[in-house]
């Protein structure tokens, strides 16, 4: 089961990002406002995160680069 309420270290794992990475994007507009459960506890919604990640868009799909295309023979 899922927790709820992640830390700043499981919510980047979750997105699959950088700790560092969370930082810098926690201060964007877009991204969801934490549950502060104290002032030294801090803590986002899973759910809000799983609806962040729905929002975001899709990258337009790129031709495979040359040096990993198969050789045919």
């Amino acid at each position: 089961m899922t927790s709820m309420l992640l830390s700043a270290i499981e919510a980047a794992q979750t997105l699959g990002i950088s700790e560092r990475l969370f930082h810098e994007l926690r201060h964007t507009e877009r991204f969801p406002a934490p549950v502060l459960l104290s002032e030294r506890c801090v803590r986002w919604r899973h759910d809000d995160l799983a609806k962040y990640i729905e929002a975001l868009p899709t990258a337009a799909p790129r031709p495979e680069p040359t040096q990993l295309r198969r050789v045919r023979r």
